[in-house]
């Protein structure tokens, strides 16, 4: 405990006199964000706050800091590399969860820091990663439909919707008939509009997307999706045609 407070002390100080740097955010594909199990946390000096200012209340804050540390709510504690400021990894869901407990600090409390909140979790690429198929790249345990039984689904007009989930321009070139197009990164918030008892194939040109997408949607409680690559549907003799915009509806 008595080696904590002294590091902490000796470490918050420099660390906090710095000025903030302003950053960018940039848009992430929905399919790609996941659901957070924690919240980052970058704390800097708001401007014009002096050294002396942070100094006076050090002591304070810091056995703040680990109280909350003991307490679970303060993960991981850095102070950054360049000397800008000093990270939290607070155990918080969301942003006003991690707000609630940061604002209990005393050089909150006195507004003499800015606090930037990033809600985190686990790297959803990774899921592809580690359910890749070993040499074809496709999600494992998502269901491929062969072409000739797509076939037999379409001739008898059962409820099936086949969705082709790569981008616009290449669904508009080609695509397996009667299909729709939702690009994956779309896909999440779309089968919300979709009634579960709708049986879905997805398509791409290799499986790779398809399967993705097969998977999300059985997450999502389909009980029946499934994914048919289209170069296979070509393969076996199979009509494709121009895409034509349509909704999920139609």
């Amino acid at each position: 405990m008595k080696f904590m407070i002294l590091f902490l002390m000796a470490v918050l100080p420099a660390a906090c006199v710095a000025q903030s740097q302003s950053g960018g955010a940039s848009g992430v594909p929905s399919v790609a964000i996941p659901k957070p199990n924690a919240v980052l946390v970058i704390e800097t000096p708001k401007r014009g706050v002096t050294p002396q200012q942070i100094i006076a209340l050090i002591e304070e804050e810091v056995r703040a800091t680990v109280k909350l540390y003991l307490d679970g709510k303060i993960r991981e504690w850095y102070s950054r590399g360049d000397g800008k400021g000093v990270i939290f990894l607070v155990d918080a869901k969301t942003e006003d969860e991690a707000r609630t407990i940061m604002e209990t600090l005393p050089l909150a409390k006195e507004q003499l820091i800015d606090h930037e909140y990033i809600p985190v979790g686990p790297l959803m690429p990774l899921r592809t990663l580690m359910g890749a198929g070993p040499q074809t790249g496709r999600a494992i345990g998502a269901k491929q439909i062969a072409p000739e039984d797509l076939r037999k689904l379409v001739d008898k007009n059962t409820k099936t919707l086949i969705i082709d989930v790569r981008d616009p321009d290449a669904f508009e070139k080609e695509t397996i008939k009667g299909a729709i197009n939702i690009p994956l990164v779309q896909l999440e918030a779309k089968l919300r509009d979709i009634p579960k008892d709708t049986t879905l194939v997805f398509t791409c040109n290799t499986g790779i997307r398809s399967s993705e997408a097969a998977k999300l949607a059985e997450q999502a409680g389909f009980k029946t999706a499934t994914f048919c690559p289209i170069n296979e549907w070509k393969e076996k003799g199979n009509p494709t045609e121009a895409g034509v915009r349509r909704s999920a509806s139609h």
